[in-house]
């Protein structure tokens, strides 16, 4: 009556059973998350504008962050952004609504990483969100944080 249907039943076996019921979980635990960070990036955009810079030359390292852990050591995201006429506009859009901060490194040489001398001391221009300054080490997270949420979010930094 049913061609191509297998209509005898088939019997399962427990492992079977056992990766089809564990699959069932991961499906309607993680499922819901993806469909959550879609829903929650759709309309973010942010905008990053950058002015102090003393020339065209090089890059602009953006280092993107979203947690006070790994802050300064491990960013979320980092970009390399062109430099023209002593300013720099980056733009990221679809970000999961949140706490970033961002650490700005004027990459005159254009070795995408921040030179430093023998101290450590960093040899080139950089600024903090909030256009927060360092003293000795870099601020705090909750210092250098902002609010991306709908619609567009606007960084603006100065290099000094």
């Amino acid at each position: 009556m049913f061609q191509g249907v297998n209509m005898h039943r088939k019997h399962h076996s427990p492992r079977g059973v056992l990766i089809g019921g564990i699959l069932a979980i991961v499906m309607a635990t993680h499922l819901p998350l993806v469909c959550a960070e879609t829903a929650d990036t759709a309309d973010t955009e942010l905008r990053v504008e950058v002015t102090g810079l003393k020339s065209d030359q090089g890059d602009v390292i953006v280092a993107l962050y979203n947690s006070p852990k790994g802050y300064t050591d491990h960013p979320y995201k980092t970009y390399y952004a062109n430099i023209n006429n002593d300013k720099c506009e980056w733009v990221m859009k679809g970000l999961p609504r949140g706490e970033y901060a961002v650490i700005l490194v004027h990459d005159e040489n254009g070795n995408h990483h921040m030179d430093k001398n023998f101290l450590g001391m960093p040899k080139e221009p950089y600024a903090f969100s909030n256009n927060v300054k360092a003293h000795l080490h870099a601020p705090p997270f909750s210092d250098t944080k902002f609010l991306v949420d709908n619609g567009e979010t606007l960084v603006k930094i100065t290099l000094e």
